[in-house]
């Protein structure tokens, strides 16, 4: 959804915070960014490998505009490899929700069109929207 990523770990392999941000690039007008933070935990799988566990709340934004809260919750389980001393990847699946308000201003031409499909798509109780759909994540981590 946002092809650009920063986020920031800190806290112990057991257990960490997450706090991140990500933007989207279309037109001046158009430029979208989301802000959030989370939790993680990571398992050591061997001498190279971890396997970590990240939950994230996020809120997207259209123009700084914050009218109403949209949150967009993402569970990842990842797979590590360390490359070399300070640097890894990672890769693995996403469960994502979106939370959204049918009322606000930037519905219909922004938050209705983040979900790339959803495999489960209700109203919910009061003007809220749910869309839940399958993602992968993949990393660049250096440390």
């Amino acid at each position: 959804i946002y092809p650009v990523n920063l986020s920031f770990r800190t806290g112990v392999r057991q257990f960490y915070n997450i706090f991140e941000a990500g933007m989207q690039f279309k037109t001046p007008e158009e430029h979208t960014w989301y802000y959030g933070y989370g939790v993680g935990s990571s398992v050591i799988l061997g001498p190279s490998w971890q396997l970590n566990f990240d939950l994230t709340m996020n809120q997207p934004m259209r123009a700084n505009r914050l009218a109403e809260f949209n949150p967009l919750t993402k569970f990842n389980i990842t797979a590590e490899k360390r490359l070399s001393k300070g640097v890894a990847i990672a890769f693995g699946p996403s469960l994502n929700v979106l939370y959204a308000n049918v009322n606000d201003a930037d519905y219909d031409g922004y938050l209705s069109r983040i979900p790339p499909g959803s495999f489960s798509s209700s109203d919910i109780s009061g003007d809220y929207k749910r869309s839940v759909w399958l993602g992968a994540k993949a990393a660049l981590r250096f440390f």
